[in-house]
């Protein structure tokens, strides 16, 4: 059970002013988190991608899962895999032709499940099963029916990356 204490001194205006603000810093941030680990989880992540384009509409999913990664937020980043690879296989299911809208009407993307989203957007082959594994793979580090750490996360964005990138080359 997490417990969680409560400074009664904290949140009686709602607001800080900038004396509070750069007082608490110290105690709330940089307590467990410090400048050179930001910098350095850039490095990494950033690294792991180095040379892989993907398409601009993709690219605020790959930049917040970045930040996630850098600042530990490790499930989040696996979550964000799984949207990059939702939204790239969509994407690409689409340009492919497989939706076509009819009497005007709106396609409603949702109401296809994603294997067979991945199925339409991929050639069967290494790029389907790899694109397959990792979506069930995010699914079960969402769902709680595994653990995250950080090569995972490192590993898992680094793949999702590469899929993409060979999706759309």
């Amino acid at each position: 059970m997490l417990d969680l204490e409560v400074d009664s001194t904290l949140g009686m205006d709602d607001e800080l002013d900038l004396d509070e603000m750069d007082d608490l810093k110290w105690d709330v941030f940089y307590s467990s988190f410090y400048p050179y680990e930001y910098v350095q989880g850039l490095y990494e992540i950033g690294s792991s991608i180095v040379g892989i384009t993907v398409p601009e509409h993709l690219l605020p999913y790959v930049s917040q899962a970045r930040q996630c990664y850098t600042f530990r937020q490790l499930i989040a980043v696996i979550s964000l895999c799984k949207t990059i690879l939702e939204v790239a296989v969509r994407d690409q299911s689409e340009r492919k032709g497989h939706f076509k809208e009819s009497g005007g009407n709106i396609i409603d993307f949702d109401s296809f499940i994603p294997r067979e989203l991945i199925r339409q957007a991929t050639s069967p082959g290494v790029l389907r099963d790899r694109i397959d594994d990792l979506y069930s793979e995010t699914s079960k580090a969402i769902h709680g029916r595994t653990t995250i750490d950080r090569d995972t996360a490192k590993r898992t964005f680094r793949e999702t990356m590469s899929a993409v990138h060979r999706l759309y080359s």
